[in-house]
């Protein structure tokens, strides 16, 4: 009998009323799949290739202090507001995380220990860790659960009719993914990312095949599903990184990916900034640092 792991959050996103994200995981005999809805304004966004052994300082504010690393694994991800600040991705040890949005947490005051935003945090672990177990290693479960003030969402196995209500849509995807039969995973994972769509604020719907170490993804601008495999690209910093238009087509089989400059970068965070209401307000000074941020990390030789 296949064992079947659920992890399901869905989180209201303060941009736009009745939005959410939607993440779910099938784990099966054969299939290790981790399945994901973008809901958001804008639906604007690059695929991004990170390389390994890169040199990183934190861009934070002061009197923070930042935090340093040494990238050890390379990974694709998911950016809307820059390079090294993605939504989700995975690494080439097979380590997937993906953002979700809790309006109601409420974090400690910042205190003399190195610190790091919570996008880049999703860099920072995509670059130093294996497996989920090594970035809970870092941190207790209960410490994190802590500010959600001690609750995550449940749900139900029932079916439920078409709401805006997250808690339904939780429920219809419980659902789904406990009667996964060991049909095309591929397939039935963008079936369970349909049912809970949320229309035209889903932006992005991705698939991480874990198992098989690659990515398949739709977006409402271009919905045919296209693909890559995390081994068609060299992780070594010697070469650029690389990117593509989340919208782009594949050509002969393949997306086509070119290097990465702080052009593409101002056009990404430019965009998506201006079609989001609650980016429209940020500083230009502050948006001028994630532009050119890219710049300050560097291949150790």
């Amino acid at each position: 009998m296949k064992h079947l792991f659920l992890f399901l959050m869905f989180l209201l996103l303060r941009t736009t009323q009745g939005s959410t994200c939607t993440t779910f995981c099938i784990k099966s005999q054969n299939d290790l799949v981790f399945g994901r809805n973008f809901d958001f304004p804008s639906g604007y966004g690059h695929v991004i290739v990170n390389k390994r052994n890169m040199v990183k300082t934190a861009f934070i504010r002061p009197p923070e202090n930042p935090v340093e690393w040494v990238s050890e694994y390379g990974s694709v991800t998911f950016n809307q507001i820059g390079r090294e600040f993605p939504y989700g991705g995975m690494n080439e040890a097979g380590l997937v995380i993906e953002q979700m949005w809790l309006e109601e947490t409420v974090y400690p005051v910042p205190d003399q220990r190195y610190g790091l935003s919570e996008l880049q945090w999703i860099q920072y672990q995509l670059d130093n860790s294996a497996s989920v177990a090594e970035v809970l290693a870092n941190d207790s479960y209960e410490k994190s659960l802590a500010f959600t003030n001690g609750t995550l969402p449940g749900g139900e196995d029932e079916a439920t009719p078409f709401t805006r209500s997250s808690l339904n849509r939780f429920a219809t995807a419980a659902r789904m993914v406990k009667e996964y039969k060991e049909e095309s995973v591929i397939d039935y994972s963008f079936t369970i990312l349909d049912s809970v769509s949320q229309g035209e604020h889903t932006r992005w719907s991705i698939v991480y095949d874990i198992a098989h170490m690659a990515i398949y993804y739709k977006t409402q601008t271009n919905p045919s599903v296209r693909n890559l495999a995390l081994s068609q690209f060299d992780f070594t910093c010697q070469t650029p990184s690389l990117y593509t238009n989340i919208d782009a087509n594949m050509t002969n089989g393949l997306l086509i990916f070119e290097p990465h400059s702080v052009q593409a970068n101002l056009e990404l965070i430019d965009l998506v900034f201006n079609q989001v209401d609650f980016l429209k307000s940020i500083p230009a000074a502050y948006r001028e640092g994630l532009v050119n941020y890219p710049e300050t990390t560097r291949c150790k030789k």
